[in-house]
């Protein structure tokens, strides 16, 4: 039993790095956006994404959320997403490369620098609340478990990869 609730949690493990892995290459892929695009090019966008959903539901959230950010969009706080999105996707592309190759000092480098970026995702959600970054905070704080669990398997089965 608890070698299979081992194998699961390993899954789930090796699942929430894909997720990670992938996010990070579409934070890589937003942050070229950011940089390229002006202002009114990404609030034209949003409005050519969103105007469909709309228009069958005028009181949409994620929809008018979306407008909204992009119609708001400064040009230092389109600066900083990008540079914010650029680390941050570079940094998890980095750390779900090393734990995917089981090079055990990432978990504990991991489950650190997941924990200041999930800190400081607080902090904005506190500042200014986001439905988006809250589900994306979600995902990080189990991914942050996901990442302890592996660590504490790998310690106790005694596996020593570089």
């Amino acid at each position: 039993m608890k070698q299979s609730l081992q194998q699961a949690a390993h899954r789930f493990f090796v699942l929430g790095m894909v997720v990670k892995g992938i996010d990070g290459i579409l934070e890589l892929v937003g942050a070229t956006v950011l940089f390229i695009a002006s202002p009114e090019n990404l609030t034209a966008l949003a409005i050519f994404l969103t105007q469909h959903e709309l228009s069958q539901d005028p009181s949409d959230l994620l929809a008018n959320t979306i407008l909204t950010i992009t119609q708001d969009l400064t040009v230092s706080a389109k600066l900083f997403g990008a540079f914010y999105l650029l680390i941050h996707g570079c940094v998890k592309i980095f750390l779900v490369w090393n734990l995917l190759q089981e090079r055990l000092w990432a978990f504990p480098v991991s489950l650190g620098i997941l924990g200041l970026l999930t800190i400081f995702q607080l902090y904005r959600l506190n500042v200014h609340f986001s439905v988006g970054l809250g589900i994306l905070t979600l995902i990080d704080l189990v991914v942050i478990g996901l990442i302890g669990m592996e660590w504490r398997f790998r310690a106790r089965s005694g596996m020593t990869s570089a």
